[in-house]
């Protein structure tokens, strides 16, 4: 009897991992998105964001990669394209995601890279940087 209550709460708990990693890589994304979306309205980018694709997600070290398939259009003459944002962020989280947390770690666009870099050096401006983590920290509900 208590071999099968053991692996019900087992399977419960695995099938409720599964679906907060998809909650989370959701969040992650819908962060990654106004990041990106808050770094291109600066009179510096011409592009915006017109639609999310797709979406893949990959494990770096110990950090979420979060890429963004997107189509873009041109601010001024509305032209067509497509373009692939990436944010890395670092995670913290319990077993079965009961707690749950992400701070981005940088956003790069094109050849562009805002937050941290891989050796932990800001870069982009302090001003940028602060309105990128302020966006992405509203979207992550921080």
């Amino acid at each position: 009897m208590n071999k099968a209550l053991i692996l019900t709460l087992g399977t419960a708990l695995l099938l409720t991992g599964c679906s907060s990693r998809e909650e989370a890589d959701a969040k992650l994304a819908k962060a990654c998105e106004a990041g990106v979306k808050s770094m291109l309205s600066k009179p510096l980018y011409d592009r915006q964001i017109e639609k999310v694709k797709n979406v893949t997600y990959d494990k770096e070290r110990k950090f979420r990669v979060v890429k963004l398939n997107t189509e873009i259009k041109t601010k001024e003459y509305s032209t067509p394209g497509e373009e692939a944002f990436s944010c890395v962020f670092a995670e913290q989280y319990s077993m079965g995601f009961m707690g749950w947390s992400a701070q981005l770690e940088r956003l790069t666009i094109g050849e562009t890279t805002y937050g941290r870099d891989e050796k932990g050096d800001l870069k982009g401006d302090l001003n940028d940087y602060m309105m990128l983590t302020d966006k992405v920290d509203e979207a992550l509900g921080n």
